[in-house]
């Protein structure tokens, strides 16, 4: 069984490309969270949950770099 995309946070029309850097924020823009965090923040506390649940480091970093 293979995976059906190479990244957790794939391109929606290349699913072997990443997400730019700028979509998260724009997302938090639209729905107007733009004040209250932000991509890297959000990235952070993702990056920190899935560490302390056991995935392993170079996972977390691999999926959530460059977000």
């Amino acid at each position: 069984m293979r995976p059906a995309k190479k990244h957790l946070l794939a391109h929606h029309r290349e699913l072997k490309k990443r997400i730019s850097e700028n979509t998260p924020n724009a997302a938090l823009k639209r729905m107007d969270y733009e004040s209250l965090i932000t991509g890297y923040g959000i990235r952070g506390t993702i990056s920190i949950e899935l560490k302390e649940i056991g995935y392993p480091k170079i996972w977390v970093d691999a999926q959530l770099f460059p977000c």
